[in-house]
């Protein structure tokens, strides 16, 4: 007996110029949604990078709140020892870090990771091979004025603590940011766009606790006023 194959046994098959076509529409397709996962993604370590400040911030009003008062003013060690884990870089290891019982982390800092203290966008300087996380051990900075690149008509240099209540205006003046908005104190531009390519945009928490994603327009635009209690920028 003689069994006629089936038409549905019939072998399918694609031709070159078929898989080609397809191999095209998925490539315009990925081009396409690229730049929506991108921003997808930078939009998620904002987000991240936001709630670490709101956690810092929490950890300040706490500090305030078991020293009657007082904002802990970092002066004169480093406007980046604050909290975080103990830097590798030269002039900034020094291991005190008076927000770290707040944070999970020791008081004298070591190598022990305090993640809060790091920002998941930290790429560091252009051209270098570290984080400021890892060379300060922390991607954020606190508001003080610094004595390297503070005006020297400061009437309170030397000041340690200060209370929160003298602050003038909570909502506008910044608190704790991105280490990447320093570059734009001094008039300098290290290229730090951590959040965006183009141009130096930071998260910022105020001394109300609340944080804003902030444009830093041109470097030296952050004001500076001679006399703010250690504060850098003071409305």
């Amino acid at each position: 007996m003689v069994f006629k194959k089936s038409r549905l046994c019939k072998k399918v098959g694609f031709t070159l110029v078929e898989v080609m076509v397809v191999v095209g529409i998925i490539g315009l397709l990925a081009l396409l949604l690229f730049p929506t996962f991108n921003k997808a993604r930078e939009s998620a370590l904002r987000a991240k990078c936001a709630s670490n400040l709101k956690q810092l911030g929490a950890a300040v009003f706490m500090y305030t709140a078991d020293h009657d008062g007082n904002i802990y003013v970092p002066y004169p060690v480093s406007t980046v020892q604050f909290c975080g884990k103990q830097g590798s870089g030269a002039g900034i290891n020094n291991p005190i870090r008076f927000l770290n019982p707040y944070l999970g982390g020791p008081f004298q800092a070591n190598t022990t990771d305090v993640l809060v203290a790091r920002c998941p966008a930290d790429k560091g300087m252009p051209g270098g091979n570290n984080s400021q996380y890892n060379a300060s051990g922390t991607s954020y900075m606190f508001n003080y004025v610094s004595p390297v690149v503070s005006k020297p008509t400061l009437s309170t240099l030397g000041q340690t603590n200060y209370k929160l209540i003298n602050v003038a205006q909570h909502s506008k003046t910044l608190m704790i940011l991105d280490q990447a908005a320093f570059n734009y104190y001094n008039g300098g531009d290290r290229k730090q766009h951590w959040h965006s390519k183009n141009d130096v945009r930071v998260n910022a928490c105020f001394v109300d606790g609340h944080v804003e994603f902030i444009l830093i327009p041109a470097p030296g635009s952050i004001p500076t006023y001679p006399n703010t209690d250690q504060f850098t920028w003071d409305p």
